[in-house]
């Protein structure tokens, strides 16, 4: 049906876009007019008057064709920015994970260097001495000022190699001073030489900086999927436009 195909050729000539997508719409608007001309061929019309009358259902090929073209526009910008916004909160997502774990990882270099540089005053001594409490306490000083997550912290001296877990009135140093401290919600320990140090780290704002990240993997998914739809919906609305 040469006519079918001339005017399918006519309404999109300068309608641009996606050419495979514009291929696919140009078949199927095809395939709906050689249907519509069938059905009235079955109904009694010959063949070249119900093509024509098929093709008039349609409309003007001028008018489909310049509302196609603005219609095309539209929903590529809106497509298009849709699927950007999507792949800049991915890229977002990447970004502040790994500034989190370089935040997490200078977090625990902290308290390594706290941890280690405790041990290292007290590495060949059996008791604390008062200057070496001033140096633990500026250990503990410096890590508290920079995070603030420090709720307990014990210096304990034993020679038992198969040590567990001690008790705060065990300790020769307790920060904070007098601290009453049950051994079961101890989550963090080093040792050294027979000395140990043992504390608690209670959860600070960092742990809410994993909330976004993933806060804009779930938008970027959002996106992909309004984005998803959207491209359907406009494949429907072009056949839409086209049957009116």
């Amino acid at each position: 049906m040469k006519q079918i195909d001339s005017y399918v050729n006519a309404v999109y000539q300068n309608v641009g876009g996606n050419k495979k997508e514009i291929q696919e719409l140009k078949e199927e608007m095809r395939i709906h007019l050689i249907e519509t001309a069938n059905e009235l061929i079955k109904e009694g019309l010959p063949e070249e008057e119900a093509i024509k009358m098929a093709i008039q259902r349609f409309g003007d090929e001028k008018s489909i064709s310049s509302g196609l073209t603005e219609l095309f526009k539209y929903q590529k910008k809106f497509t298009t920015n849709l699927f950007r916004v999507a792949v800049v909160s991915v890229i977002l997502a990447a970004i502040s994970f790994f500034s989190i774990i370089q935040l997490e990882e200078g977090y625990q270099s902290s308290l390594k260097n706290m941890t280690q540089g405790i041990l290292n005053v007290v590495n060949n001594e059996e008791l604390i001495s008062t200057t070496e409490i001033k140096i633990i306490e500026e250990h503990t000083a410096e890590f508290q000022e920079k995070y603030d997550t420090l709720s307990y912290l014990g210096v304990f001296y034993d020679d038992n190699q198969d040590a567990d877990l001690h008790e705060p009135n065990e300790a020769q140093y307790i920060y904070p001073e007098n601290a009453t401290f049950s051994k079961d919600k101890i989550n963090y320990g080093v040792g050294s030489n027979n000395w140990y140090v043992e504390a608690q780290l209670e959860d600070d704002y960092r742990d809410y900086f994993y909330l976004i990240p993933y806060s804009f993997l779930i938008i970027s998914f959002v996106l992909l999927l309004v984005w998803l739809v959207s491209k359907i919906y406009n494949r429907k609305q072009y056949f839409n436009f086209e049957g009116k």
